[in-house]
């Protein structure tokens, strides 16, 4: 990574918001509109997390932000006791290629540990070719479908040990 993209990286704040904050209801509408121009069949917004919705579900939501503006995010969800999905994990394009998505799932992957999660699911779609790699560079493997979302296309799965 060449210094200018080190230093971008190293100037890039992440931190855990309400997932009904501004900032994560912004990412998200940029995440929804671009799957909805990626996607062969669109994106439906009613797919993304309603405001409040991890607060009784537990979890928590991350906003990336370069010079005060969101550009990424990423949210953990429980789905059953030490079971938690990862969702909305975009990058805006203004910051691909510096390995925020990466710090992202790493951040997200962390959190949910402290919160007594040992098993990771995440599903995305095979549009995202990109998305795939990371999760599989991550340590995710591939599982059969785990939920009815019709974006998850390629689901997978990674576990991690009590510390």
């Amino acid at each position: 990574m060449d210094q200018v993209r080190r230093l971008r990286m190293a100037a890039v704040v992440v931190e855990v918001v309400p997932d009904d904050a501004p900032a994560a209801r912004e990412c998200l509408r940029r995440y929804a509109s671009e799957l909805a121009v990626r996607f062969p069949e669109g994106y439906a917004e009613s797919a993304l997390i309603r405001p409040g919705e991890l607060a009784l579900s537990g979890g928590e939501f991350l906003v990336a932000t370069e010079d005060g503006a969101a550009v990424g995010c990423g949210a953990w969800q429980v789905l059953e006791p030490g079971v938690a999905e990862i969702r909305h994990l975009w990058v805006g394009p203004e910051c691909r290629g510096l390995g925020l998505g990466r710090r992202l799932l790493s951040r997200l992957e962390q959190g949910a540990a402290e919160q007594g999660i040992r098993v990771f699911r995440l599903g995305t779609h095979l549009s995202l070719a990109e998305a795939a790699a990371l999760y599989r560079s991550s340590g995710y493997r591939e599982i059969p479908p785990y939920g009815d979302s019709p974006y998850n296309q390629l689901t997978f799965e990674k576990s991690v040990a009590r510390g």
